[in-house]
């Protein structure tokens, strides 16, 4: 998924099976991405109609190495959400990587990456992002394994993920 033209971040959850993905609606649609997910051998709902997010809120990826259980997910979402104007904030241990929203008037991206990094984490933008980029609004859907006879197992790599019913 995140080799696909237009594709900004996409964030999954194996806990809640879905996928949150931010992408540039000039490069690609909601309708190319469920595509690329149902390639993958996945079925995904029509998603519902995300707002898009307010002027005054934005929404990103951080890449984060170094978390090693539960326990770091939880400490970062905890410090990061306590911030001035961190709208919410993600932490996924299995991508190493966390969705945030913020109020770029009251905090810039460059500060929750540092702070996260600050916390002994090493925390990055995804290659080509940067700390000032205006987000397109991040829309989410579950993703779950097609029902062809077989469930197949994309590698995480791919950024999808589902699980057999």
């Amino acid at each position: 998924l995140m080799e696909a033209e237009g594709i900004v971040s996409a964030f999954v959850s194996l806990e809640h099976e879905t996928a949150a993905v931010a992408f540039d609606g000039t490069k690609t649609s909601i309708s190319n991405i469920k595509g690329i997910i149902e390639d993958a051998g996945f079925d995904v709902p029509d998603p519902a109609p995300s707002p898009a997010l307010p002027d005054n809120l934005q929404g990103s990826t951080i890449l984060i190495e170094g978390m090693t259980c539960m326990s770091c997910v939880r400490s970062i979402e905890g410090k990061i959400k306590d911030m001035p104007g961190v709208e919410d904030i993600k932490v996924s241990l299995e991508q190493k990587q966390a969705a945030v929203r913020w109020r770029p008037a009251a905090i810039t991206l460059e500060a929750i990456r540092e702070a996260i990094d600050d916390m002994g984490f090493e925390a990055t933008l995804p290659a080509g992002q940067k700390s000032t980029m205006p987000s397109t609004p991040i829309s989410s859907g579950r993703a779950t394994p097609a029902k062809r006879g077989s469930t197949p197992r994309p590698p995480p790599s791919r950024g999808v993920s589902g699980r057999a019913s």
